[in-house]
């Protein structure tokens, strides 16, 4: 059996500011170690495993389960959301189903970025901002994307176009189903 010891700075700095916020008078009175071991405190959590890894592939690992999780848990509270009438076993299994892809795709991509030092939502949120229009012909037509986004799509192996035919794009589609 494997320990690994992780302190999670965000947490724990969270914590420590609200701690020092809710009861400033007690901080004050604090000496520098209690300080010091308020500021780590909260973000302490131990991964306990089988397998011996380095501290990179053990966090990778662990978050991608978080990950893993957090989508499935989406799809619970999503469920939950719905009329009990929408409830049929195939929107039960679409949405699963859905989940699962999201899933492949978010961690392959994370695969892929991870490297540049971005994440995910940084590097979908910087990628968002291209603009299309799609004129009278369902042509839709591309913003030249930036520098950062198109670093982003050779990382990924994705080519940006100019501009896309959508009913060509359909029919490509319909073909693979």
């Amino acid at each position: 059996v494997y320990y690994y010891i992780y302190v999670d700075k965000n947490n724990a700095l969270q914590h420590h500011r609200e701690m020092m916020m809710k009861d400033p008078e007690r901080f004050k009175n604090m000496s520098d170690k209690d300080k010091d071991w308020e500021s780590v405190r909260y973000g302490y959590f131990i991964l306990i495993s089988n397998y011996n890894l380095t501290c990179e592939e053990i966090l990778d690992r662990y978050f991608n389960r978080v990950d893993i999780e957090l989508s499935f848990r989406t799809s619970k509270e999503y469920l939950q959301l719905l009329p009990l009438n929408k409830w049929t076993d195939k929107a039960v299994r679409g949405k699963i189903l859905n989940d699962i892809i999201s899933t492949i795709i978010y961690c392959a991509m994370r695969e892929k970025i991870s490297p540049s030092g971005e994440s995910i939502p940084s590097v979908l949120g910087k990628s968002s901002s291209l603009m299309c229009l799609t004129d009278q012909n369902e042509i839709t037509h591309i913003e030249t994307p930036t520098k950062k986004v198109k670093e982003f799509a050779k990382l990924l192996g994705i080519e940006i176009p100019g501009t896309l035919d959508v009913n060509a794009f359909r029919s490509q589609l319909l073909t693979y189903q």
